[in-house]
């Protein structure tokens, strides 16, 4: 009993000390946010945006962000574009998210090329731009993002931007699967669950047709031999 309870004031402690350590560093960070570091204020954004270390607050971490996207770093930029485009800690305003989007995907920052081509694909925020959207996905796609990949085999299978190419979809998909991309994985397992139905379908119909010859083929056969007994059995004229 007495080992039980020592080991549950052990644990407290740790938790109080996790919690002392933590409130330090918010602390801190708070102080070179405030001081004008933009890589403090966009990480103090996020805190606030998770509730990690602080009480939750979307206001304040849109605020934060901006402070860091202002000085132009590109994550707190993709950050703002995401709160406008999401209602987050401000009002709505798809035209402004895109524009944020626009900052941080010109530095080369694929997750907000990617939500670039997302607005342009839906005309959010944008005039709709097929050819736009599949620029921009493409860019992100080539840094390696699996969402951006999965985009451009959606392109490719459905031709938005781009001629329809299958051979090129399905590169495009696999290579997003290949990451654990859920719903490239899940097209492309239906896709092939499709292509086994076909298959066994056809193998189906294949089958029948030639259980058919064979029955029509055995039944003449029998036919055939019936009459030559027949035959054999009629007494000479």
């Amino acid at each position: 009993m007495k080992e039980r309870w020592f080991l549950m004031l052990v644990v407290l402690l740790a938790v109080l000390a996790a919690s002392v350590a933590w409130a330090e560093d918010i602390s801190e960070l708070k102080q070179k946010a405030e001081s004008g570091d933009a890589e403090a204020q966009d990480q103090l954004g996020r805190c606030y945006a998770t509730g990690e270390g602080v009480e939750q607050d979307l206001t304040q971490a849109f605020q934060w962000y901006h402070k860091a996207a202002e000085q132009g770093l590109p994550s707190a930029q993709s950050s703002v574009g995401l709160c406008y485009q999401n209602g987050e800690g401000v009002n709505k305003d798809l035209a402004k998210a895109a524009e944020w989007f626009q900052k941080a995907a010109e530095q080369g920052l694929a997750e907000a090329q990617h939500n670039l081509g997302l607005c342009y694909e839906k005309g959010e925020g944008v005039e709709k731009d097929p050819l736009k959207a599949v620029e921009w996905y493409r860019k992100a796609a080539e840094q390696g993002l699996a969402e951006a990949q999965f985009a451009m085999g959606g392109c490719y299978w459905d031709g938005i931007g781009v001629e329809k190419d299958q051979a090129q979809a399905m590169e495009w998909l696999r290579t997003a699967a290949k990451q654990g991309h859920w719903w490239a994985n899940e097209f492309l397992w239906h896709l092939t669950a499709k292509k086994l139905l076909i298959w066994g379908s056809v193998a189906f119909v294949l089958i029948l047709i030639l259980s058919g010859i064979w029955y029509f083929h055995a039944r003449s056969q029998k036919a055939g031999r019936k009459n030559r007994l027949e035959m054999d059995q009629m007494p000479p004229t």
